[in-house]
């Protein structure tokens, strides 16, 4: 269209021209079709700026994660296979927690924020979580008697020695076996991963 206008002003000026010889309207005219072209413009539409990926990527990073850890009871009696797998853990995500049992061990149940005897159970992550897997030994041990006298020389000569004591807490409160520590046999399945393996292992159940 402004071309058209352009090509409507050069045809009257030329025709202009051809009746008028006046250089002082000559003039004139040639400035008025200056100034008019000169006064045309198109607008170019401005783009919205684009979100920079930077930006993005840094809102994304921002959101919250949360842990999942795993307790295996005795140590080194299984295995707790995780999935998915991963240190942090987007809230709401469904893990699943697979327990294998080492040779010579059975899954018991899990504790914590699992509760099931079930090897395999699912956890909702909401919140950081605690997960306990325990397990039980399926060998058949045979436990030796031994006679006050012979406990009292391996109390004497065996300083790693352990000494379990598994009647109520009263009682051990009341007299107890030096270094010997409180398991009550009603706590003793709980419990048990709190004895230390070492040279010698002795529970007794009275002490005189």
């Amino acid at each position: 269209m402004e071309s058209a206008l352009v090509a409507e002003m050069t045809m009257a000026y030329q025709n202009f021209v051809r009746r008028a010889r006046n250089p002082l309207v000559l003039g004139l005219v040639a400035l008025l079709l200056t100034v008019g072209c000169s006064q045309t413009s198109t607008k170019t539409p401005t783009a919205p700026p684009a979100q920079s990926p930077a930006l993005s990527a840094a809102s994304a990073s921002t959101q919250q994660r949360y842990g999942l850890s795993v307790t295996i009871i005795p140590s080194g009696s299984g295995i707790v296979a995780v999935s998915p797998s991963g240190g942090a853990i987007v809230p709401g995500t469904k893990v699943t927690l697979i327990a294998a049992p080492l040779d010579g061990w059975s899954f018991d149940h899990w504790d914590g924020d699992a509760s099931s005897a079930s090897a395999t159970v699912t956890v909702i992550v909401d919140s950081n979580k605690e997960v306990v897997a325990y397990f039980e030994s399926t060998v058949s041990l045979s436990v030796p008697g031994i006679s006050p006298t012979e406990a009292r020389s391996i109390l004497d000569t065996v300083p790693d020695a352990m000494f379990v004591d598994v009647r109520p807490k009263t009682d051990y409160d009341k007299q107890h076996i030096p270094r010997a520590i409180s398991i009550p046999f009603t706590e003793f399945k709980d419990r048990y991963a709190e004895i230390t393996v070492g040279p010698q292992v002795i529970v007794y159940a009275e002490c005189h």
